[in-house]
């Protein structure tokens, strides 16, 4: 069932700068080969002055606690390149560094904690390129407070209060400890998938009364991390014969499975100890639809990485094929702070900035190059370098980097937003350079992509037959833009990696929706799917959204 775009859009679309640079660069091979590189430069530079001068700091996310106040990595090694920058920091009472960076004017930017600025304010004062890759890289991970969450995945709730006002415990060390906000959780969609055994899908959203630190919504199933430290896994398995673990506890049903607790995991030396305290979790999409092979992905508070699910593929990286229902630890080289999870690959992102990726290569998504089909331990992607930011989606996957935007994997439907028509064949096996700037954010969906441009404009491309690139049609595309209202600036995305539906949040918290609708996942009512953006009318104050392939997820 299809009804044409939302009537709470108009015909009028905005176009950044930037996201008009995306569709040219986007159009002209991987490089600047055809594109004058002096003149693309010049349009940075004044973007970048513009801002330094008029003061519109929010555009870029410098001090807007309530959106990303550690989004100065982008904005600042940016400006560092065409703008005289200098940095000054000053100690108060509370030990507090406050750092001030100067644009050719007066504008600044504020206070950041001691352990956070310090290797901030050392990047800026240098003026060399390998450092200020380091700069960025410190930002992000900062702004994870240590191995946390990112930029793509995270909620507003990272601040460093909690829901009470209270401030982040510190642990005994002086480190300060992993302290999200913890919100109320909706769905939408199929109830199965959040462990409901009722009939019928919720096709407004119901709120779950579980009070969640971090949620990810996979093929038929969620992970949760609740208020209380703890992950939890609900969801359906069709045929119990071909579950894998995925939802990281043993004795699941062949039925609708109810929330529970993920209590042991298996450490690296093979023993079953009692579950750490995980602070991001990635649920994964089926390798093929119905067949109920997945994996998920837990990280936690440490930095530590474990993995359950199907391992046909070695994508669990524990150096052979064999499945686990126990999430099992993963030996990499230092601490994690992200992960992507594709169809039957990981891949993992490094507080160094380095990304490691295991499982299947067959379609290019880890980027090892066309001799590398498969690896069952995490192995390092050489062509990436300070890469701040992952997504995946089921076939391939996405990355910024100091250099900009990088994609690699399948593009079968143009979902690396790469013309197909350009290539001899449909698979790209080495990260290639989609866009040498340092937009907003991004995501991965299903077989689509998405791009957040910092003027809140959003630009997609891949496969679109449930309308979800959200442009009015039901044509897979390329390169091409989610119709927007004029006044509507997008600040948020929410997809994932199983889902071919969509969704953004605006400046004013609006919802809206876009794409599959065949469970009611989109909230709208009904179970139409729509090619543009639809309002959802709910309630709550929402910050973070992460959609499965028959559900949505909403805190």
């Amino acid at each position: 069932m299809v009804s044409s775009t939302s009537t709470s859009t108009s015909a009028s679309t905005v176009l950044s700068t930037k996201l008009w640079l995306f569709l040219l660069f986007v159009s002209y091979s991987l490089s600047l080969n055809n594109v004058d590189a002096q003149s693309l430069n010049d349009v940075k530079k004044q973007s970048v002055e513009g801002v330094a001068s008029t003061n519109t700091w929010k555009k870029y996310k410098i001090f807007d606690n309530k959106q990303d106040r550690f989004g100065v990595g982008g904005a600042v090694s940016r400006a560092a390149a065409f703008v005289s920058s200098t940095a000054t920091a000053t100690t108060d009472d509370n030990d507090t560094i406050n750092i001030k960076v100067k644009f050719g004017g007066n504008n600044t930017i504020g206070a950041e904690t001691a352990s956070q600025a310090t290797p901030l304010v050392a990047a800026l004062a240098s003026s060399d390129s390998e450092t200020k890759g380091l700069f960025r890289a410190t930002a992000k991970a900062a702004k994870r407070g240590g191995g946390g969450t990112d930029d793509n995945e995270v909620k507003s709730s990272r601040s460093s209060k909690s829901k009470n006002g209270k401030s982040s415990k510190s642990s005994k060390n002086g480190k300060k400890q992993w302290s999200p906000t913890a919100t109320e959780l909706f769905f939408a969609g199929d109830p199965r998938s959040v462990g409901e055994g009722t009939t019928g899908n919720a096709v407004n959203a119901a709120n779950t009364n579980e009070i969640t630190l971090d949620v990810s919504a996979g093929s038929m199933y969620s992970l949760m991390v609740l208020s209380d430290g703890s992950t939890a896994a609900a969801g359906y398995i069709q045929d119990i014969n071909e579950y894998k673990g995925h939802l990281g506890v043993v004795n699941r049903v062949e039925a609708a499975n109810p929330l529970v607790t993920i209590t042991d995991v298996v450490n690296l030396i093979g023993d079953a100890v009692v579950a750490p305290s995980f602070q991001k979790i990635y649920a994964g999409v089926e390798t093929s639809p119905g067949s109920g092979l997945m994996h998920s992905v837990f990280i936690d508070v440490n930095g530590n990485v474990y993995a359950a699910g199907n391992n046909g593929n070695g994508q669990l990286c524990t150096g052979d094929t064999s499945s686990r229902d126990m999430p099992v630890q993963v030996l990499l080289p230092g601490q994690a702070v992200s992960a992507a999870v594709g169809a039957d690959f990981t891949l993992i992102l490094m507080a160094t900035g380095d990304v490691y990726g295991c499982g299947s290569n067959q379609k290019g998504a880890l980027g090892l190059g066309k001799s590398t089909t498969q690896t069952n331990s995490p192995m390092l992607v050489d062509g990436l370098k300070s890469v701040s930011s992952l997504s995946a989606g089921y076939d391939f996957a996405v990355f910024q980097t100091i250099s900009g935007l990088f994609v690699t994997g399948a593009n079968t439907f143009g979902q690396l937003c790469l013309d197909p028509s350009e290539y001899d064949d449909d698979i790209i096996f080495i990260p290639v350079l989609l866009l040498d700037l340092d937009i907003e954010s991004f995501k991965a969906g299903y077989q689509s992509s998405y791009l957040l441009f910092d003027d809140g404009s959003v630009a997609s491309c891949g496969r679109n037959d449930a309308g979800q690139l959200g442009d009015g049609s039901f044509d897979d595309s390329s390169r091409t833009v989610v119709s927007l209202s004029s006044d509507t600036r997008v600040i948020k995305l929410g997809v994932g990696p199983s889902a071919k539906s969509f969704f953004l949040i605006d400046s004013l918290k609006r919802v809206y929706a876009i794409g599959s609708n065949s469970n009611g996942q989109l909230g709208l009512g009904d179970m139409y799917d729509r090619n543009g953006p639809a309002w959802v009318n709910i309630a709550e104050n929402i910050s973070f959204i992460s959609v499965g392939d028959t559900h949505s997820l909403f805190s």
